[in-house]
């Protein structure tokens, strides 16, 4: 691969990757709200959810400069080629999340795990209702193999909360 070649790509990148991290960061944004919300309902004992999107596009004031993107690839344009991997772009990106000060990612027991999973999950699910108008059918398996009979209880509780379709 060549500079030139890669300078191609990288000007589609630029052009578009603002655009994509930009709704990544507005999803995750309305996601984080709902999902903070269903994880202080049933599994509020681990500390508090957050959800953060890290990406090199982002300035640190949260902007997304075309500019800034376009001087960052022709930077890293020739290590990319010295190791024909990409080491910057929103292909890059990556959620952060967090119990307390804890990342997750590394540090979550499976009971953890599988709270803020679901926590996610009802996230979701309720941003389509938002959306959409109408819910969508939930099907769960083996969804509470990881809690314990009082997140159990509350998990069921949040999913029966609305007129939902719900298979388990």
């Amino acid at each position: 691969v060549t500079v030139d070649k890669l300078g191609a790509w990288n000007e589609l990148l630029t052009e578009y990757g603002g655009k994509v991290v930009e709704n990544r960061f507005n999803f995750i944004k309305s996601l984080h709200e709902k999902a903070v919300a269903f994880h202080a309902e049933f599994a509020s004992s681990d500390g508090s959810l957050a959800l953060s999107l890290e990406s090199d596009l982002l300035s640190p004031d949260g902007g997304i400069s075309q500019e800034r993107i376009r001087e960052e690839f022709e930077r890293v344009a020739s290590r990319e080629i010295a190791t024909r991997a990409t080491v910057f772009g929103p292909h890059r990106d990556d959620v952060a999340i967090s119990l307390g000060s804890i990342d997750c990612r590394a540090f979550a027991s499976q009971g953890q795990t599988r709270s803020v999973v679901l926590s996610l999950k009802l996230g979701v699910i309720e941003l389509l209702e938002d959306r959409l108008g109408e819910s969508p059918i939930v099907v769960l398996d083996d969804v509470d193999s990881e809690l314990d009979s009082g997140r159990s209880t509350r998990l069921f509780g949040a999913l029966v909360s609305k007129e939902r379709q719900t298979i388990v």
